[in-house]
């Protein structure tokens, strides 16, 4: 009797997971994106409060009818194959496999940006995790992504483009990063743009405000509207290592402003390499403890380098290969300071030996 009870009740169950896979695709048929809690919202009215509408979700994505787009922890939508996402060429540009861990909520404001076409600037120091959210970017968008790195050496040409001759003599156009980028309708991402040479800053100039075109050798090119644009700078103070200021016109070519910062809770930073690093789940106590380290030295305020993420990184690393954390600490971070001196990396490893211990303790 009970048995019968609970087959009629999991068949109830079942029916009204149907209905709701159907209910589901019908709402997505009229609506281009809609939050899960808005589907539940609609069910709720029609009295399945009980059905588990994240489960039909995780379905319906398993088969490969919808998909989470880059604000996937809300948004589903209807899979729709475009085939002028990205040019062929292009594909092998496109991120896969990135692991970043999404601890101070930017990518969907990145994506927000990405979506309405206003380009952005990333403000933080080294090692906050920049680089990784506009590959995840292009990742979760299927974009090709396109990376310019500024230093003083870099030419406008390798940005631009510039007339070249193949081996048979013939003289064509050699476009440059950025000029290939527009064509392409793929993300640029311009790595410490305050490092650009002054000149190189006047056609970038060109090509971001809002015609989105640029004079080249070849001709005018114009951008394709896919075309999105993402530049780095560290901050202008010791902490942040910049180097130095934008123009305000070149500042203004990018309307929204995103602030990466490094984690300050051993928690949040341990989840962060875990993201990359998931063996240190064996280690969790040696990392922890490096972390906390790290973080304490961040909070120091006379010392010349901060460590950044990438250090936290690669001592979980050296713990996970069979390093011990004193070992780890001394060829990741202490030894870096003999950079700035004698006195300096000793100030540092007294520090550090401080809060380990001189063994390292692990």
């Amino acid at each position: 009797m009970e048995q019968s009870k609970m087959a009629r009740k999991q068949d109830d169950r079942n029916k009204a997971q149907a209905y709701v896979r159907k209910g589901i695709l019908a709402i997505l048929q009229n609506q281009a994106e809609i939050t899960s809690e808005e589907i539940q919202n609609k069910l709720d009215a029609n009295n399945f409060r009980e059905v588990d509408v994240p489960a039909v979700l995780k379905q319906l994505m398993a088969e490969g009818i919808i998909e989470r787009p880059p604000l996937s922890r809300v948004y589903v939508r209807l899979r729709k194959v475009d085939i002028d996402v990205c040019p062929e060429q292009y594909i092998n540009l496109v991120q896969s496999g990135v692991a970043y861990h999404d601890w101070d909520n930017h990518l969907p404001n990145l994506m927000w940006a990405f979506e309405n076409k206003e380009f952005v600037m990333m403000i933080g120091p080294a090692s906050a995790g920049k680089t990784e959210a506009v590959r995840k970017l292009s990742e979760l968008t299927g974009m090709p992504l396109f990376t310019f790195n500024f230093s003083l050496r870099t030419r406008e040409h390798e940005l631009v483009g510039r007339l070249d001759t193949r081996e048979n003599g013939e003289i064509y156009f050699k476009p440059g990063v950025m000029t290939e980028s527009m064509k392409a309708g793929g993300i640029l991402y311009l790595d410490e743009l305050p490092s650009a040479p002054g000149g190189m800053l006047l056609k970038l100039n060109q090509a971001l405000d809002s015609r989105r075109e640029i004079t080249t050798d070849e001709g005018l090119v114009k951008a394709h509207p896919r075309w999105f644009v993402v530049a780095t700078m560290n901050p202008l103070d010791l902490r942040g290592g910049g180097t130095k200021q934008l123009p305000p016109q070149i500042m203004d070519r990018f309307p929204i402003s995103m602030d990466f910062k490094l984690p300050i809770d051993v928690s949040t930073e341990y989840a962060v390499i875990k993201s990359i690093v998931p063996e240190i789940s064996k280690h969790s106590a040696a990392v922890r403890k490096g972390i906390s380290v790290i973080q304490d030295l961040r909070q120091s305020t006379d010392l010349f380098y901060i460590p950044g993420i990438r250090a936290s990184r690669t001592i979980a690393r050296m713990i996970v290969a069979g390093k011990t954390l004193q070992d780890a600490l001394e060829q990741a971070v202490i030894n870096r300071y003999i950079f700035w001196g004698t006195s300096e990396k000793a100030k540092v490893a007294e520090l550090v030996y401080s809060l380990i211990g001189r063994s390292g303790g692990y």
